[in-house]
């Protein structure tokens, strides 16, 4: 894992692959969660967009939420996501732009999630990433 500083705050660099491309993740590491999801890296998936935002299942990544998860978050943020119905589901979801959840142009989850981090660059391409697609994510960039 490879922390530098990123402006004011100490993050943990990390890289998202879709397709070929490669975008730069910054994660903070101040959060316990973004902590305990790196030492699940790399983790592999498979990609659903949905609109102004792609989640990924992260199975076997079972973080408890720690009091700071909410529904509303700004484009370019990084979540961990766990099924508010007590399964044993996980995922990673990135948020582009709105989502049908949106309240006027806040993206917004359809249930809680907690921010651990921000995609560092070119945001709005992540909106012709297509369902089905392979995605890696963690590692160093």
């Amino acid at each position: 894992m490879q922390e530098y500083t990123g402006g004011d705050t100490l993050t943990i660099a990390a890289q998202l692959q879709f397709a070929g491309k490669t975008w730069r993740l910054e994660l903070d590491s101040s959060s316990p969660v973004a902590q305990a999801l790196a030492a699940h890296f790399p983790i592999r998936s498979v990609a659903k967009n949905i609109g102004g935002e792609i989640y990924f299942r992260a199975t076997g990544v079972d973080i408890a939420y720690d009091g700071t998860e909410t529904e509303e978050f700004q484009q370019g943020d990084v979540t961990y996501w766990r099924s508010p119905k007590g399964e044993d589901v996980f995922a990673i979801a990135l948020f582009y732009g709105n989502t049908q959840y949106s309240r006027w142009t806040t993206p917004r989850a359809s249930s809680p999630c907690i921010r651990i981090g921000r995609i560092a660059e070119d945001v709005e391409a992540l909106k012709d990433v297509a369902t089905g697609e392979t995605v890696l994510f963690g590692g160093r960039p």
